[in-house]
């Protein structure tokens, strides 16, 4: 991870500070089909670092590989598979504050829908994140966006010549405590 460093001698110091919070992702094969659902307990990771001053930089899946689970089990009728991610949240903060600010943090599902058309010629593919209109409403009463994070989530839907591949995102917006409205 690298951070531009500021060349005039006026910049501002910060503190950084990483926790780690695990992903787990449980699928049931239905209809010849894996479905995912992941949960992340994100509030009980972040929650003492924004009351104490700390903002939210910056998250990513750690992809490595002692940071991974995963399990299958399987009979003739059904399957099921566990996976175990860790995803790295970035804190940072003032070098010269103790405390100070308090911000909050909260996170939106969004379902990306990709459409496939296969032809005699090839495949297609479509992509709809639709992300804009959940973008501009949090925006609007003063949530700033984080960063979006990939979750194994999948559904499918639609035929064999036409499927659609619905994929769970979760946003993560921030905010100053004492600006908060109704969202």
């Amino acid at each position: 991870m690298f951070y531009e460093v500021p060349r005039s001698g006026g910049g501002q110091r910060y503190v950084y500070e990483t926790a780690s919070c695990p992903m787990l992702s449980q699928g049931k094969q239905k209809r010849r089909m894996m479905r995912f659902h992941s949960a992340i307990a994100w509030e009980e990771t972040t929650a003492d670092f924004l009351t104490q001053g700390w903002r939210l930089a910056t998250m990513f899946m750690d992809k490595s590989s002692d940071t991974q689970q995963n399990r299958i089990s399987q009979n003739r009728r059904w399957a099921r598979a566990t996976s175990q991610q860790n995803c790295m949240f970035v804190f940072e903060r003032s070098a010269s504050s103790q405390g100070g600010a308090r911000y909050e943090l909260c996170a939106v599902d969004n379902w990306v829908t990709t459409n496939v058309k296969v032809s005699f010629g090839g495949a297609t593919t479509e992509t709809d994140v639709n992300w804009e209109p959940i973008l501009a409403h949090y925006g609007r009463v003063g949530w700033v966006l984080v960063a979006i994070l990939q979750t194994p989530d999948m559904r499918m839907s639609g035929g064999v010549c036409s499927p659609k591949f619905h994929t769970r995102q979760i946003i993560f917006f921030q905010r100053l405590r004492e600006s908060c409205s109704d969202y």
